[in-house]
């Protein structure tokens, strides 16, 4: 070797960063990549094309790591996270170098093996690490993944996982997962107040996250599965956990509850339902299916004189299935229930719709909103067993 050969492999040793310094330039990116991703957990503009330049710029930093380097507790930690936040395992497994470091470590071994979709290994070597013994941007990452891989196996677990997650990454994509993961898991019936607070978390924080879709889905389901079972109040308290959706949710959203009202003869939680989406519709279609809702109100409340004209035309055939089937059922109920019957304070104004509401939410006498329930359950009956004809 020359002179100046020599020298310059020694002034190359000399400048190379050494683990410690490639460890404050891994963990920097990475730093800046949770940032990113906490942007588009809360829907913010250009942050998605911001996030794939972190992982890109970490990708690139991971790639020209030696062994030793990676060796290093501050970079295998900051590659765990890469590799858990759905990170490329492409530059770890180009060095047989780096993976003898990979295969030395259960941390590294698990997120490399969860980053590549290799469930049994990934599983078996996340869930015995204890998140609470690293720092919170990794523990988190951890807890999230060890709660995947138990949601089907062991439900109480994976939620107690997730609630970890949230604990040690508040205001973060991991968070953002985690409660969108518990709200998925949770009984809507009977796990209603966990999923009340989750909700509202996760309302307040995260309404306009690009992976929000299914969280409102599920809320809406579960206000429509407990509309009837809990006092007006918190029925209300409930849906305002999708007060940040789209006026055509809510609209979707007050007439559900209201069709499932109108089906239970609890008509003036149906009214009140059908004001709440009047309000909320903007569009021309909704418009009308809010007057479409407040006419078959006046059928089976007996306000309306000719219930045969108004099932015959008030409908069309591009309105929604459900409406539809609830314009049958209703129809068919009315055969059953003689109009001096529904005009038993079944008969529900405007004025008294806002009057305040128990549980049961009966307006009717007992034996009126009785036989009213009686008559739509068995036209209910009677459609279905003709549907499955």
């Amino acid at each position: 070797m020359t002179f100046i050969a020599y020298l310059l492999v020694c002034i190359g040793m000399i400048l190379a960063p050494t683990g410690e310094a490639w460890a404050s330039e891994l963990t920097e990116a990475i730093r800046k990549l949770n940032m990113d991703q906490y942007r588009l957990a809360i829907g913010t503009a250009g942050s998605r094309d911001d996030v794939a330049k972190d992982m890109e710029n970490v990708e690139n930093i991971i790639a020209v790591l030696g062994a030793e380097d990676l060796a290093n507790e501050q970079n295998a930690q900051a590659t765990a996270i890469y590799l858990l936040s759905g990170g490329s395992f492409k530059a770890l497994k180009a060095s047989p170098e780096r993976m003898t470091v990979v295969k030395s470590s259960a941390l590294l071994s698990g997120a490399l093996s969860y980053a590549e979709g290799q469930v049994n290994d990934a599983q078996a070597l996340l869930n015995p690490l204890n998140p609470a013994s690293f720092p919170p941007s990794l523990g988190g990452h951890v807890a999230l993944a060890q709660a995947q891989y138990l949601l089907n196996i062991d439900k109480s677990g994976a939620l107690r996982k997730l609630k970890f997650a949230c604990l040690l990454m508040p205001d973060s994509l991991v968070e953002e997962a985690a409660l969108r993961r518990q709200l998925l898991t949770l009984d809507p019936i009977r796990q209603l107040d966990q999923l009340e607070r989750i909700g509202r978390r996760y309302s307040e924080k995260y309404s306009n996250s690009p992976y929000s879709t299914t969280v409102w889905s599920r809320l809406k389901e579960a206000v429509v599965s407990g509309a009837l079972t809990v006092d007006y109040g918190r029925l209300a308290a409930l849906e305002s956990l999708l007060s940040n959706t789209s006026s055509s949710a809510q609209v979707q959203l007050h007439l559900s509850v209201a069709r499932k009202a109108i089906l239970s003869a609890k008509l003036q939680i149906a009214r009140m339902e059908i004001n709440k989406a009047r309000d909320a519709a903007t569009g021309q279609s909704e418009k009308l299916r809010v007057n479409y809702y407040y006419s078959l109100l006046d059928v089976i409340s007996g306000l309306h004189d000719d219930a045969s004209a108004f099932g015959n035309s008030k409908i069309s055939s591009a309105s929604p299935a459900e409406d539809q089937k609830l314009r049958h059922v209703v129809m068919k109920a009315l055969d059953e229930l003689p109009r001096a019957v529904r005009k038993q304070k079944l008969t529900i104004s405007n004025e008294t719709a806002g009057s305040s509401l128990g549980s049961g939410g009966d307006e009717a006498p007992p034996s009126v909103a009785m036989e009213a329930k009686r008559a739509l359950s068995e036209a209910q009956d009677a459609i279905s067993k003709s549907e499955k004809r």
